[in-house]
């Protein structure tokens, strides 16, 4: 009953902390950076946009690779699912299919 009731009180000691604001996005600058290079010049229209973690990040040979087309590379190095969402809503914003 005790441990119980040790438990209860800590649950509701922890309600009345406000929570933590979230933690500053770490790829905040890498997003800048490109939002910062779409402003100077617009993707194409109807480019690829490779929107990933570090496969497209480190692909070096992509317009070699994928000669023919036009790629946009937005590969984010360590960007992981939950950031990538987080940061599609940006990358994406500039382009038309």
């Amino acid at each position: 009953m005790r441990t119980a009731a040790a438990f209860v009180l800590a649950l509701a000691q922890g309600a009345a902390v406000p929570p933590a604001a979230p933690p500053a996005n770490r790829f905040e600058k890498q997003v800048e950076a490109y939002e910062a290079a779409d402003r100077i010049q617009a993707p194409p229209r109807g480019a690829i946009l490779l929107a990933g973690d570090s496969q497209f990040f480190r692909w070096k040979t992509v317009d070699e690779d994928l000669r023919g087309y036009t790629i946009v590379n937005r590969g984010i190095d360590s960007c992981g699912v939950a950031n990538r969402l987080y940061c599609f809503g940006i990358d994406r914003a500039a382009f038309v299919p």
